[in-house]
């Protein structure tokens, strides 16, 4: 079996449930987390999930030792954008294994190796193209690729000099997937997750659709009905209403990106449980008449939605008007 390591760095302060992403973690036995941070709270960690204790300082003097030029890195929020160089800047922590990656801490795994067989991960460089959960073949020229020249511009310098964030894990602007593909290694596009829409109150599955010889073409699908999860003795599944009946479908995790989540549930005793918007609550064969109404109501009202078309809208207004008040002020 391929022994697979994932890499968190992490500063600040832990999600309100994150004992529930341990647990999450705990039933994925086989899989190793290295998690970097210098949070004081006490939390149950299993076996397989290894705390490092490193301040935010300590860590970029080691990122820092890596490099011959001076890079950017005034806050936590920035390391998003050292994520494609984890192989890299954490190989003596990363000896003897044959893929890292790395996640993020707002999900929760289901079964990941059901998702993630060697059979079919070992026949790639690179697993994922997204930023929540991507492993890399731990070789030397996979670790280093992230420093390939790409159209003529050595990206990786242009990333670390900025304390601007880049989305260079993902698909905005000249990113890691760009990297791979222009070297032509492999990538495993999988969708097996389910990613919840950031910007809509209920749970709608959202998914980029992008295949390695159309790049160009990738879209993102956001499904058109609310639906919701559970989190089953270390498997993840969605609910949807079809025929009156409710079906569910197994995924590798689930991911709450930008969403707060109240736990009302005993974590450490609890085995498994439903995912509503926006909490964790005790587990039924069917979901709650309640949960099904408030998410009619929240569907209706859809705040996040709104509030997200209102700042995108402001910023197109002043970005395309920005030419011609530009202009009025030269007159003046």
């Amino acid at each position: 079996m391929t022994k697979i390591g994932i890499v968190i760095p992490y500063y600040g302060k832990f999600p309100n449930y994150f004992d529930l992403f341990l647990k999450s973690c705990e039933k994925n036995p086989t899989i190793d987390w290295l998690i970097f941070s210098d949070i004081a709270e006490e939390h149950p960690y299993p076996d397989n999930v290894h705390r490092i204790q490193m301040t935010f300082e300590e860590l970029k003097k080691l990122f820092q030792s890596k490099f011959d030029f001076e890079i950017a890195l005034d806050s936590p929020y920035k390391l998003c954008d050292y994520k494609v160089m984890t192989g890299y800047l954490f190989s003596d922590y990363l000896t003897g294994y044959d893929y890292w990656g790395y996640s993020d801490i707002d999900m929760l795994f289901g079964d990941i190796r059901k998702f993630l067989p060697d059979e079919i991960i070992t026949q790639y460089d690179k697993v994922g193209h997204l930023g929540h959960l991507t492993l890399y073949h731990n070789t030397k020229e996979i670790n280093t690729l992230f420093m390939k020249t790409i159209y003529g511009r050595e990206r990786y310098k242009e990333v670390l000099s900025s304390n601007d964030h880049f989305s260079f894990t993902e698909w905005f602007q000249i990113n890691i997937n760009d990297i791979f593909v222009n070297e032509g290694k492999t990538i495993w596009f999988c969708n097996d997750f389910f990613d919840v829409e950031a910007y809509e109150e209920n749970f709608r599955r959202v998914t980029l659709q992008v295949e390695y010889d159309h790049l160009a073409d990738r879209k993102w699908v956001i499904e058109k009905q609310a639906t919701f999860a559970s989190w089953e003795d270390g498997r993840v599944y969605q609910w949807r209403r079809e025929h009156g009946e409710w079906v569910k479908k197994e995924y590798m995790y689930v991911h709450f990106q930008k969403r707060n989540m109240e736990v009302c549930i005993a974590p450490e005793t609890t085995d498994r449980f439903l995912c509503v918007p926006n909490q964790f609550v005790p587990y039924a064969d069917e979901i709650p008449t309640e949960y099904v109404r408030r998410s009619k109501k929240m569907g209706l009202l859809n705040k996040k939605h709104w509030n997200q078309w209102m700042k995108t809208t402001k910023y197109t207004i002043i970005e395309k008007t920005g030419p011609i008040r530009h202009m009025f002020r030269r007159k003046k």
